[in-house]
Order: structure tokens, then C-alpha cells, then sequence
């Protein structure tokens, strides 16, 4: 299905509204001017595609302040939404205050001590499974319950839940998480659990996979989360969703998770509390979810001086606004994670297999017909014919990351069949090395292989971003351009770009730097000085004579003709003054036109240059060589 980027995905964020009879003298005049804004807004453009409720939409989690909310959504929320609005985009999770604290008996807080103390995964998945069980613990959610599948119009017999939607082509897999199961009151911190085995049937659900945009809603911050589970809990909702939507903390607060693997980064977004009292500074948020390129939009709304506003007050939003960029963790290829097609592909929309790669494929594979037994295992189908594994290895709408996968496997059966023999085992991770090099010059787009159009871009000024800062793929990208296959080592390094790289450890030693005044003839004389030592294997005083850089140059000339360049390799999050950076690239340039200049952004959001994030590709490469040097 064709999906329609000109708009974005937006949700209306709402939390905490907090319904309370004793309290509608003071909340209806905010929760109506809340419903009228909202119209006001929308039909200024921002149309939501879905209202999520992240917690305490009652106060004390009976069935008379459910009523209460269900007349405000009927009478005040929902005709200020597009007409005929689906009942079913309002997406909803219990807060500590939709826990009715009177249900918390003496045998609910029995059980609740004993899934506390051993802090067992498996008691906690054996009660939480078990209608019967659960049900003790759960008896906290009848009114809430009630509530939501009458609103849905279907029992709703559990308060977690999951989703997958489609909205104009872009699906959306949404976690509803139950975090209040265990609250009781003013003794929650600390003591509430989400549970494993919650986690597993919401997050991890098989729907997932297909799904352009991972979102999960939760109602607590994870301070309130006994140790043992929510350090589990959490770490498996920054790997796998690219959103997390929560309430509880009355303030509004953005927070961008990154992780060393940048493709399972998370936004964290607390809405604020709509409703505490009408002259505290409430709030409430938009989101925006954009696919190509993949970022997302948090618009700030807030209560103050007895109007809704945009909030102008969150750090460097003065325009109320905050943009996010986002590793694309494949979204443009929901459901084939890791795949792409002709028709889909970033950037010129194409990708391209050089044939050299399944001609070369094809002649390792010819050396040894158990390999290819095994690979004919592992993919299922087929026979075990040299050209047909290779076409399925290097195919346009392969999964890269299961290629790499069925490849080790493979190559673990295959040495363990050749075990003794030394001198096949020897051939066989020589093969296998091969492959996979091949293999991973096919993982490059259209458009970034060609040297000529990248040089272009230097000369406009542009700075060529390549967001990884490890070695496989900036050695993809340099065997494209060879026209061969990359080159790996087995151990991956910060620096360690490649035998052809002359890339300083500090960028201070070309002049770059905080405390350095910008010097680009600095970094001219450093850059002949380490050419030539690398060439030539002698020392080079700090400024090389001009007959040393005349040799230097033939030298590069006649390496040119056997598409071997020299490259500096720079990357650009290391920079404290980026408007020295094109000096300093016309500079060498100048100097040393054979050299190829690279510069790459390690911090920057996954681009569009390999089929699969960078990231992602390094570890698939690097495990596929890990399992080859254990064939030895």
C-alpha cells in the first residue's frame, strides 16, 4: 500500500484529568474551554488521528466519576473532533487513580507482598495468566473496565492491551500497558510492577513486526517501578517502541532515550496533567509522527490565567514547538523488516546489485557443495544450485538481516561437517569471508556509490552525512565506489576505518578543535605529512618538502588508475565549529585532489544510505565474522 507522507500522523495527548464530583464546579469551566480550543485548533489544520488518555481519568476509580467522563467525551470532547471520529481511536490506560482503593482487600495485598519479595517473573506471569488469580488484583479496575468496553462497545475483560491500525497506508502498533494493577495509594512508589509476562503480550506481540510506528502508553514514570522489573521493563520498551506516552507527573516532560544502537533510541513524553485545579498550569500536548523523513513534532498547550495557550515556556521551544529526528528502525518497510524494494527504496527509490557480487558469490560457493546444502537448509526452499543461493543472498527484497543470520548458521554447519580438515577450513572462511563482503556492498542505495555526485556536493558546500562511526560500513561504502567487495577486521573500532584511512585520533592534529584557532594550511601539512608516512613508511617532518609532495602525488596518480584512494575520514559530531568545515575542505582538496574526504556524523539520525540502519548492519556483519572466526 502507497503511503501518503503529506501529512503527519497526529495524536491528541491528553493525562491525568482526574474526575471528581465534589470537583466539577472548578473542572468543567477548564474542561470546557479545553473541548472548544481543541475545535478552535483543529480547524486551523491540527486533525487528530488519535486521543490518547494516559492515566487518571477518574479520581477514585468508581463508576459515578466514569460517568462523568463518559458525558464530557460525548457532550464536550468528541463533537469538537472531525465528524464521525472512530470511537475506537481513543486510546486509554489506567492510572493510579483508576484503581478503586477500597477493592484492595487484605488477600489483594497478600499477594502483592508475595510477588514483591522474590521479585519472580514467573509467579508474576502464573497469577497475571490465570483468570481466576488475577483477578484479586484486578478487582481495583472493575469501574474502569466497565467503562471502557462500554465506550468501546466490547467486554474489555484485561486493562493492558494492544493494537494495530493503519491510518492513509502508515501502521501504528500501540501497547496499552497497566501500571496501576498494583497501586494501592501513598505507598506506591516503589512497589508497582508492570510484569514480564504484560510486557510480552502487549510490546513484544507478534503484530509489531508489521508496523511503520511502535508506541506504548503507560501511566507511571519509572521511579515508581520495583527494581527488578522496571529496569527489564524499560529496557525493553526503549529497544522496541519509538514512542512512549505516559502521565502521572504533573508536568509536561520530553525525554529522548539514545542508546549506544542508535536505531532503538525513544521519545519519552509526558503530557502534563489536564485538570489538578483550575489555577494550576495544566496541559496537554500534540504529537506529530512524520514517516519520510522520520521525525516527530511535540506542540506544547497550556493552562494559564484561566485560558488553554500555546506553551512558549519549555526550554529552547519559543515557539511552543519541539522537532525530533528518529532512526528509521525500517519503518519505510514495515512488516519486511530490513527490506527493500525497487519501488521503496530511499533516496532515487532504487537499488542496485553490482554482478561482479553474484559472480563472485557464485565461484566461493562452487568450492564447497556443502555450504550450499546447508544455505539450501536454511532458506527453506529451492535446490542447492551456486546461482540460485546467490541470487536469494544478494535478491532486492531480501532481508538483509536474516541473509546474514542464515549465512552463519550455515557456515557453523558447514565447518563442523569439515571438522579435521584443516587445509577446507582454512578455504572455507576464506569463502566465507568473501561472501559476506559481497553480500554487504548490495546493502548500499542508489545514488550513495557514486563518488563523482558526492564530490559534487562537496564543491556545493554540502557536507556528506553518513551516520555510523565504526568501520563495516564505511568500507561498504568505499567498495562500492571500488566496485569490489568491502574489507573487514574482526574487532570493531571507533578508528579503525580501513588500511587505506590516514584519519587522525584527534581531530586537534588537523587543527580542529575547541581551544584551536581554525588553521586549514595546519591541517594541509598533517594530512601530506600522514599520506606520505603511510605510503611510503618513513618519517615526515611537520611540513613535507615539495619534492616528497610531488612524489607523494605520482605516486596517488598511478594508485588511481587501480581505484585505490587514500581517504580522511572525519566525523563531523566531533566538530565544536562546523563553519570551518568547508575551508577545511577546499583546503586539502586543493592540496591533495587525489584524497578522498569522507565526513560522517556518528550522532546523527540513521540515514537513508544502506537498506537497513547502519547499526543494525554493523551487528549483522559483525556476528556473521564473530561466527566465522569460530570455524577455525
Amino acid at each position: 500500500m502507497t503511503i501518503k507522507n503529506d501529512q503527519p500522523i497526529r495524536i491528541l495527548h491528553l493525562s491525568d484529568i482526574h474526575f471528581k464530583a465534589g470537583k466539577t464546579w472548578d473542572a468543567d469551566p477548564v474542561l470546557r474551554a479545553l473541548a472548544q480550543f481543541i475545535r478552535t485548533e483543529i480547524e486551523a489544520g491540527l486533525v487528530p488521528d488519535l486521543v490518547a488518555i494516559t492515566g487518571d481519568l477518574a479520581f477514585a476509580g468508581v463508576a459515578k466519576e466514569y460517568q462523568l467522563a463518559r458525558d464530557w467525551l460525548d457532550k464536550q470532547l468528541w463533537p469538537a473532533l472531525p465528524k464521525d471520529f472512530p470511537r475506537d481511536r481513543l486510546l486509554l490506560v489506567p492510572g493510579n487513580h483508576d484503581a478503586a482503593r477500597k477493592q484492595v482487600d487484605l488477600a489483594a495485598k497478600a499477594v502483592q507482598e508475595k510477588l514483591l519479595t522474590p521479585g519472580d517473573q514467573n509467579q508474576i506471569a502464573e497469577i497475571l495468566s490465570d483468570a481466576k488469580q488475577r483477578n484479586v488484583l484486578l478487582k481495583r479496575h472493575t469501574a474502569y473496565l466497565k467503562f471502557l468496553g462500554g465506550w468501546r462497545g466490547e467486554t474489555q475483560p484485561l486493562p493492558w492491551w494492544q493494537r494495530l491500525i493503519e491510518i492513509r497506508g502508515v501502521r501504528l502498533h500501540l501497547a496499552g500497558l497497566d501500571s496501576a494493577w498494583m497501586a494501592c495509594g501513598d505507598e506506591d512508589y516503589g512497589r508497582l510492577l508492570l510484569g514480564r509476562y504484560q510486557v510480552h503480550q502487549t510490546v513484544l506481540s507478534q503484530d509489531a513486526a508489521a508496523a511503520h510506528w511502535r508506541l506504548a502508553l503507560l501511566h507511571h514514570p519509572w521511579s515508581y517501578f520495583a527494581e527488578f522489573d522496571g529496569h527489564e521493563a524499560r529496557s525493553t520498551i526503549y529497544q522496541h517502541c519509538d514512542l512512549l506516552l505516559r502521565g502521572h507527573l504533573h508536568q509536561p516532560q520530553t525525554e529522548r532515550i539514545v542508546p549506544p544502537d542508535r536505531s532503538r533510541s525513544c521519545l519519552e513524553l509526558a503530557a502534563g496533567c489536564v485538570y489538578e485545579n483550575s489555577d494550576y498550569p495544566n496541559a496537554f500536548q500534540w504529537i506529530e509522527l512524520y514517516l519520510q523523513p522520520c521525525r516527530v513534532k511535540v506542540l506544547y498547550r497550556l493552562w494559564n490565567h484561566g485560558a488553554w495557550i500555546i506553551d512558549r515556556n519549555q526550554p529552547g521551544c519559543p515557539d511552543g514547538e519541539a522537532p525530533f529526528e528518529l532512526p528509521s528502525r525500517n519503518r519505510e518497510q514495515a512488516g519486511n523488516r530490513g527490506k527493500t524494494s525497487p519501488e521503496e527504496a530511499p533516496n532515487s527509490g532504487k537499488r542496485t546489485i553490482p554482478p561482479e557480487a553474484i559472480a563472485a558469490i557464485i565461484k566461493s560457493l562452487d568450492m564447497f557443495p556443502a555450504l550450499c546444502t546447508a544455505l539450501t537448509d536454511q532458506r527453506g526452499v529451492g535446490t542447492a544450485k551456486p546461482k540460485e543461493l546467490a541470487e536469494w543472498l544478494c535478491a532486492l527484497d531480501s532481508d538483509i538481516c536474516t541473509v546474514f543470520q542464515a549465512l552463519g548458521k550455515a557456515l557453523s554447519n558447514t565447518a563442523e561437517a569439515l571438522r579435521g580438515k584443516h587445509e577446507s577450513i582454512s578455504h572455507l572462511i576464506q569463502c566465507a569471508r568473501n561472501i559476506v563482503g559481497w553480500i554487504a556492498v548490495t546493502t548500499v542505495l542508489e545514488g550513495y556509490e557514486l563518488e563523482d555526485a558526492i564530490a559534487e556536493r562537496w564543491k556545493t558546500g554540502a557536507i556528506f552525512r553518513i551516520p555510523l562511526g565504526r568501520s563495516p560500513c564505511l568500507e561498504i561504502l568505499v567498495a562500492r565506489w571500488r566496485g569490489g567487495k568491502a574489507e573487514f577486521g574482526i574487532e570493531p573500532s571507533r578508528f579503525d576505518y580501513g588500511k587505506d584511512d590516514i584519519t587522525p585520533k584527534n581531530l586537534g592534529e588537523i587543527g580542529f578543535g575547541k581551544d584551536l584557532r581554525p588553521d586549514p594550511d595546519r591541517a594541509v601539512d598533517y594530512v601530506l605529512r600522514k599520506a606520505y608516512q603511510e605510503i611510503f613508511g618513513e618519517p615526515a617532518q611537520d611540513k613535507l618538502p615539495k619534492s616528497k609532495v610531488l612524489a607523494l602525488k605520482a605516486w596517488l596518480d598511478v594508485q588511481l588508475r587501480d581505484k585505490r584512494r587514500l581517504r580522511l575520514v572525519i566525523d563531523q559530531s566531533e566538530l565544536h565549529n562546523e563553519l570551518n568545515c568547508q575551508s577545511y575542505v577546499e583546503a586539502i582538496s586543493a592540496a591533495l585532489p587525489q584524497l578522498h574526504l569522507i565526513f560522517i556524523d556518528s550522532d546523527a539520525p540513521e540515514d537513508d544510505v544502506f537498506v537497513v540502519s547502519a547499526s543494525l548492519l554493523t551487528a549483522e556483519i559483525y556476528t556473521c565474522l564473530h561466527i566465522i572466526e569460530s570455524c577455525k
